[in-house]
């Protein structure tokens, strides 16, 4: 008999501008500290986690607070930036996944019944943004 598994949607929204993928990383520590979402799974990925990492990419848990200084570190070390570089995060609290692609653009993922993912794609594409939309 074959687990039950969840639902999962994603959305990819991608900007007109760079300097917005800064904008809605602020945006994310913002909320993250409003909802009192205190536990982050943060992974430094392509290409920033070879410098941000003395060894292996392991992820972190921290608070909105500790990844923003530990960004705001490995970007004035020249170690990588927002948008230039992948930052994968997983808010414990909501089981939501987000990554700051290096790509420019935002990756959401999390159960398919989470309004507050469609909500962004609807304020994304409010803004001008392109958006993707897959279900698994």
């Amino acid at each position: 008999m074959k687990a039950c598994q969840k639902k999962i949607i994603e959305i990819v929204a991608r900007p007109t501008e760079g300097e917005d993928i800064r904008s809605e990383f602020d945006r994310f520590l913002d909320l993250s500290r409003k909802e009192g979402w205190n536990e982050l799974k943060v992974l430094f990925g392509f290409a920033w986690g070879n410098y941000v990492y003395e060894h292996d990419w392991i992820e972190e848990v921290m608070s909105p607070n500790e990844l923003q200084k530990k960004v705001q570190d490995a970007e004035m070390n020249g170690d990588g930036s927002i948008s230039d570089d992948d930052l994968h995060i997983k808010v414990v609290a909501t089981g939501r996944d987000y990554t700051f692609c290096h790509e420019n653009d935002i990756h959401i993922s999390g159960a398919i019944d989470d309004a507050y993912i469609l909500d962004e794609a609807e304020r994304f594409k409010s803004r001008g943004w392109k958006i993707y939309e897959s279900k698994k």
